[in-house]
């Protein structure tokens, strides 16, 4: 087997490699409850934005990796300028899927432009 040959198939073997594995990120202001899925279910990213209105939005992708469908919950505890909670009957559990070897996503605003951050959590569905 010539160099080139080797080279070409070293390069087709990583860039096969980078497509099959999606990377996992890690982000404090999202906190898994559940641990006994924890390795099929990874956070891939976390986008917070300002919408038109000004109050903050938030969009969290993950994947899970499984053969498994996993019924999740997410609670969004939105957090002011001055690290208070602040309350409103928004904050509650949000039931959404997870299906077996695919991605999942879901979007949350904030009730009021006094938002500066966020807390989610998630969880498997009670």
């Amino acid at each position: 087997m010539n160099a080139s040959l080797k080279v070409t198939c070293f390069l087709i073997f990583i860039s096969l490699g980078a497509c099959a594995n999606r990377q996992k990120v890690l982000d404090s202001r999202v906190t898994f409850i559940d641990d006994h899925w924890l390795s099929s279910i990874e956070l891939v990213s976390v986008h917070p934005v300002i919408n038109k209105q000004g109050n903050l939005s938030v969009q969290v992708t993950g994947v899970n990796s499984s053969t498994s469908y996993e019924s999740l919950e997410y609670r969004v505890e939105w957090i002011s300028e001055r690290g208070f909670l602040i309350p409103t009957i928004l904050t509650r559990w949000t039931e959404f899927p997870s299906f077996e070897s695919a991605e999942f996503t879901f979007i949350a605003t904030s009730p009021t432009d006094k938002a500066a951050s966020f807390k989610i959590l998630i969880r498997t569905k009670k």
